[in-house]
């Protein structure tokens, strides 16, 4: 057996940012890892960085052995092939620790030796596409939101020596793994250039099979927001490494909430099983809030079929794609 088998296991807290006061935050409140766009081929177009502030995000990440990722998870044309290569040497350079990758062309391409993550986009959704991924070379694979605890296990399992991330919180794609073309077929913005539309936040008639209208102005494909803040336990069990926050477009405010509040919620995993785990960075996180979700932007919650391929629970918000609040009374009169 592998003396390393008996080691605690990492458990990392990884966080979006989508520009670097964002990202120091994030680390100050308890982020393991921040994963933030860099000039261009990130999937999300409103969210770039140069290369300087990136630099200088890995320069302050370094202390608290925090990671730093770059996402590089568009489609990449032919046409910029090149200039994704350049901008990966830059990264390298700066000192980025890992990239977030979909289009496999840059396993083709002559990189410096940085990791590779495979996306979300990649659709990894079985034991069968870990493995491949695995044997192409990705260190760490973002798996399908869409998958339940007994089918993260087997991917893990298949996956070993690459570390799982998965995500616990925010936003969810009405399509599988986020690989949705409506975007592009109704207005030319591709989801996989960074550009979605956010068709499945719009009101929709619903009209059936007869052509009569069975429903009016419903947002019938705005899905509630990820929330595992209770899983997180049963799914480090099932060989989760990364617990992954959505939100590169949220401004600090939430990130700082909802990490502090994952934080805390994965230190007390950490804490209950000393023997298996432990934290993946360095430091002391010190709070002046309490934090809570519930307070952060959300649209209803849900765990999406993380317990169940047919889960009991709401997973869509039909009145509204917006925030709702919490509730603070009834009108009685």
């Amino acid at each position: 057996m592998n003396s390393t088998e008996n080691r605690p296991r990492p458990l990392q807290l990884l966080a979006p940012a989508r520009d670097l006061a964002t990202a120091r935050e994030a680390i100050i409140h308890g982020a393991d890892a921040v994963y933030i766009g860099a000039e261009e081929f990130g999937a999300r177009s409103r969210a770039g960085n140069s290369i300087d502030e990136i630099k200088a995000l890995v320069e302050f990440a370094i202390p608290y052995n925090a990671r730093v990722y770059v996402t590089l998870n568009t489609i990449i044309y032919d046409n910029e092939l090149d200039r994704a290569r350049q901008l990966v040497v830059k990264l390298y350079q700066a000192g980025v620790d890992a990239l977030i990758v979909q289009d496999m062309a840059l396993l083709e391409m002559d990189l410096p030796p940085i990791a590779l993550h495979a996306s979300t986009q990649c659709d990894t959704r079985d034991a069968a596409k870990a493995a491949l991924l695995r044997d192409l070379g990705f260190s760490q694979i973002v798996i399908a939101r869409e998958t339940s605890l007994m089918e993260i296990a087997e991917i893990a399992e298949a996956a070993r020596p690459a570390k799982i991330e998965a995500f616990v919180h925010g936003a969810l794609c009405v399509s599988y793994s986020g690989d949705c073309q409506a975007s592009w077929v109704a207005t030319g913005r591709s989801a996989n250039r960074g550009e979605c539309a956010q068709m499945c936040r719009l009101p929709y008639d619903l009209i059936n099979g007869e052509g009569k209208e069975a429903g009016h102005q419903r947002h019938y494909l705005s899905l509630r927001d990820l929330n595992r803040i209770d899983s997180l336990g049963a799914m480090a069990d099932a060989g989760v490494s990364s617990f992954k926050i959505e939100g590169r477009l949220k401004d600090v405010a939430y990130v700082k909430n909802v990490v502090a509040a994952y934080r805390m919620a994965l230190d007390q995993v950490i804490e209950a099983n000393p023997e298996r785990y432990c934290r993946a960075s360095r430091g002391v996180t010190t709070l002046t809030f309490k934090p809570d979700v519930n307070k952060a932007f959300n649209r209803q919650f849900t765990d999406y079929f993380l317990k169940s391929q047919k889960p009991d629970a709401p997973q869509a918000n039909h009145a509204t794609p917006k925030s709702l609040g919490e509730p603070v009374g009834k009108v009685v009169a």
